[in-house]
């Protein structure tokens, strides 16, 4: 990415040098340079870059156009990382628009647009209009034949997060129409597909399908175990939830073997602090309770207190905040 940086940076000097960085190519660079930026986790670098090649498309009248407005979309997901919501909303409308009027807002990167603006609704608790904001993402992915791909099922995924608030059944249809477009598309060998299928367990076992749910759950520890993770966190979280789905059937002791080899693998890789540890150790106190071990339950709950006493706050970080940033030469999807 330096190599990149600089290579980048060498082209800038050379238009500024024959005083040709205020036209459509320059304006480019300096977007490409912001992406670059953002990479490197250097957002305030990332933002002077966006900022003069927005400058320069206005100067230039080529801000209504689909480099124009993925540069308005990577402004707007710089705007998220420094906590400016109504800017970031503002932003992303306007990208909607001019992607309206240059008749490329049925693309993918018209859905990456229309998802984060979305987004933004669900934040605000507004569930009916980010649900419509969803649905016309999803359409913009059916017609560009772009929803049978990663990004596809991420949107399916996200939708059925929301939807799931108020309607759990039709969450479990999508994420089941997720799965599907992830096997065909082959990309379920994967974090976001793990995640998937955890997701659509925990909905299955909360309409108290448990058959179903052991299904997903079976299918999620073969992609544990292609991907070689059961040792590390995706693994701590398929024991965690196989825990849960015992718990649900009446099966303590299952549960409590479940939990506490994801325990042990907590303690193996030093991931026993923070809210998530501290609720699977108050588990297992309650289960070795139901089970009559008094003392193994006082151990865990004590080792809650002090997973809860140690937890740190969660530092910002890019990559989580925002997945991914479009250069103008090669839009990629979310």
């Amino acid at each position: 990415m330096e190599a990149a940086v600089q290579a980048y940076e060498e082209a800038l000097h050379i238009h500024e040098h024959l005083k040709t960085l205020e036209s459509p190519e320059g304006a480019t660079l300096l977007s490409n340079i912001g992406v670059a930026r953002l990479r490197q986790r250097k957002k305030k670098a990332a933002k002077q870059a966006f900022e003069r090649a927005l400058s320069i498309r206005e100067k230039t009248g080529t801000l209504e156009t689909s480099a124009g407005a993925t540069l308005l979309t990577n402004i707007a997901d710089v705007q998220e990382l420094f906590g400016d919501v109504e800017g970031e909303l503002r932003l992303y409308l306007q990208a909607r628009d001019i992607r309206e009027k240059t008749g490329t807002l049925d693309s993918s990167a018209g859905a990456v647009v229309l998802s984060h603006i979305a987004g933004i609704y669900s934040k605000r608790g507004d569930t009916a209009e980010a649900l419509s904001w969803f649905a016309r993402a999803r359409e913009a992915r059916e017609k560009s034949e772009t929803l049978e791909t990663d990004a596809g099922a991420k949107l399916l995924a996200k939708t059925a997060e929301l939807l799931g608030r108020e309607d759990r059944s039709a969450a479990a249809a999508l994420l089941e129409e997720a799965w599907q477009i992830r096997v065909r598309s082959e990309t379920l060998h994967s974090e976001s597909g793990l995640k998937l299928l955890s997701s659509l367990c925990s909905t299955r076992a909360d309409l108290h399908e448990h058959d179903a749910a052991e299904e997903v759950w079976m299918a999620a520890k073969d992609v544990v175990e292609a991907m070689g993770d059961f040792s590390r966190m995706p693994g701590v979280r398929l024991l965690e939830l196989h825990g849960d789905l015992k718990r649900l059937r009446g099966d303590p002791q299952g549960a409590c073997e479940a939990w506490a080899a994801a325990a042990s693998v907590r303690a193996t890789l030093g991931k026993v602090t923070g809210a998530p540890a501290a609720d699977l150790y108050l588990r297992l106190a309650a289960v070795c309770e139901d089970l009559g071990d008094v003392a193994l339950s006082e151990e865990y709950q004590e080792q809650a207190l002090l997973a809860r006493a140690k937890q740190t706050p969660k530092n910002q970080n890019l990559n989580t905040t925002q997945s991914f940033w479009m250069s103008e030469t090669s839009p990629s999807s979310p």
